[in-house]
């Protein structure tokens, strides 16, 4: 598949993404966005936890138990785990104060709905802090949508673990700082009660002044960590399923699934080529059926990117593409983005 480009698309956020420049690879790729099917489903082992995902909402469903109950909790990940997500890295830094989602429920009221976000604060060994907001609205109407909107501030309900041992003024460093090297978000739910129950999550996006990010799609904890909630895991644990690379090309198990590619063969691979002639970039890449791929440029990376080519692949294959209005004396900068 080859095309010609010469315009411009709409902003969008960060995904999987790799960066040439010139002819150059100068940057591996680096960014996960979220569900790389438009429809996935996992159950827990047990059988009493079914998330399913599907664009930019997900469901988490609970089985009828019997008594006592168990607690059951399902964490779905938001937009990835990246420092180049759109939901990752300095949030301070891009503007954005706030969360805005949609909540739907059966009728039920669970336990917990939360939003939360957790900081690496230490490597060696891997610290992280997390922090949660437990206020979010889930209606008793079965099927009736809340909008939920949670400021990205401490004093609006914002707890971390042992948060009694610091003083406010500690407290506010640390929310600060962890708001500038947030690894990953995102949204949990603990099932309430004896009966069956589902709960849905949709348009969950990040708000400032003047920006607001794009709606985020979700991922299945329990297909690439195998298990349905964080707090079934130390950090020592995440950080080593989040790094593994059982095939050695280079790219995470994590990274390669997200993308749609498999972790078990180092020919599949998402990886970008680019060659100039006559005048033009050609850029090329693997690509996956039914996936959406943006094509960025940029000139100086200081300001960023701007996008230059959108295509949803109808194949699995290679896609080619010519830019055949790169600015000329000066290098191009190129990175392709999936979702």
């Amino acid at each position: 598949m080859k095309h010609s480009i010469k315009g411009g698309f709409r902003e969008y956020a960060w995904m999987i993404c790799l960066v040439l420049v010139s002819a150059t690879v100068v940057m591996a790729a680096d960014a996960p966005r979220v569900e790389e099917w438009a429809v996935a489903e996992s159950t827990s082992s047990s059988s009493l936890i079914t998330v399913t995902v599907s664009g930019s909402a997900a469901t988490v469903q609970f089985a009828e138990q019997g008594q006592p109950p168990s607690a059951l909790r399902s964490d779905v990940m938001i937009g990835g785990a990246a420092s180049s997500s759109v939901f990752a890295g300095d949030l301070l830094d891009r503007g954005y104060s706030g969360i805005r989602l949609r909540i739907a429920g059966t009728g039920e009221k669970p336990a917990e709905a939360s939003v939360l976000f957790r900081s690496i604060i230490g490597k060696d060994p891997v610290v992280a802090r997390v922090w949660r907001y437990s206020g979010l609205t889930v209606s008793t109407k079965p099927g009736e949508w809340i909008i939920s909107e949670v400021p990205l501030q401490r004093s609006a309900g914002w707890r971390t673990g042992g948060d009694y041992k610091f003083t406010s003024a500690e407290l506010d460093a640390m929310w600060a700082k962890d708001l500038q090297n947030v690894a990953m978000m995102y949204v949990r739910f603990q099932s309430g009660g004896f009966a069956e129950q589902a709960y849905s999550v949709s348009d969950f996006r990040l708000m400032g002044p003047g920006v607001v990010s794009e709606s985020a799609s979700f991922s299945i904890l329990r297909k690439y960590f195998g298990v349905d909630s964080f707090d079934e895991l130390d950090e020592a644990q995440i950080a080593e399923l989040m790094a593994r690379d059982s095939d050695g090309n280079g790219m995470s198990d994590y990274h390669e699934i997200l993308a749609g590619f498999d972790p078990f063969d180092s020919e599949s691979v998402f990886e970008v080529r680019m060659a100039p002639g006559n005048g033009r970039n050609k850029i090329s890449w693997n690509a996956v059926v039914g996936r959406r791929y943006v094509v960025w440029r940029s000139t100086d990376l200081t300001v960023g990117f701007y996008p230059i080519f959108e295509k949803i692949s109808m194949e699995t294959g290679v896609i080619s593409i010519d830019d055949e209005d790169p600015v000329p004396d000066t290098p191009n900068f190129y990175k392709v983005i999936t979702d």
